[in-house]
């Protein structure tokens, strides 16, 4: 799904019109409109007011993309996706269940620099198993914020600032 699309979907969702939504941005709703039209490129001095205006993880993975050229933790969305909260933890287990047999596969007690192309294979295919639980990750955190009516980026600043605290901890 393009970016626009994904704008207008978030801003829909939160029951927001484009002239609603434009008064917190520095940009006009007909310039949002082609923005969600495709019409028009968002530019990135735009996204974090996008962001912040819509606090969806839909949006916010989405616009980490934009951002970062493609590279992000996807919300998980679609048919194949069952977005109930006991699909979601069993998906979860799946995953780590999953990511933790191809963790036991590494040969975690030899140097890196001594690694063949074969161990070098088995590692990436365990962080190819980590990404898949980042990303059922992202979507059950997004989903438990929608379902409770929680704010997605005070949920990720909260969880930054309680891993600056168990660092200082240690």
């Amino acid at each position: 799904m393009s970016i626009g699309r994904t704008i207008a979907e978030c801003r829909y969702e939160r029951e927001l019109t484009q002239e609603q939504m434009s008064l917190n941005l520095p940009i006009s709703k007909e310039l949002l409109g082609k923005i969600e039209l495709d019409k028009r490129k968002l530019k990135q001095d735009v996204m974090p007011y996008i962001a912040s205006e819509l606090d969806h993880v839909k949006a916010t993975t989405a616009l980490w993309g934009e951002v970062a050229d493609g590279v992000t933790i996807p919300y998980l969305d679609g048919d194949y996706i069952d977005h109930t909260p006991a699909a979601l933890i069993a998906r979860a287990n799946r995953e780590i269940d999953e990511a933790k047999r191809h963790l036991d596969e590494v040969e975690a007690t030899k140097p890196i620099g001594f690694m063949n192309l074969e161990e070098v294979n088995t590692l990436r295919n365990a962080n190819k198993e980590l990404l898949d639980i980042a990303a059922v990750a992202i979507t059950l955190v997004g989903d438990n914020c929608e379902w409770h009516g929680l704010s997605f980026a005070d949920e990720i600043k909260q969880w930054h600032v309680s891993l600056k605290a168990r660092r200082l901890k240690k």
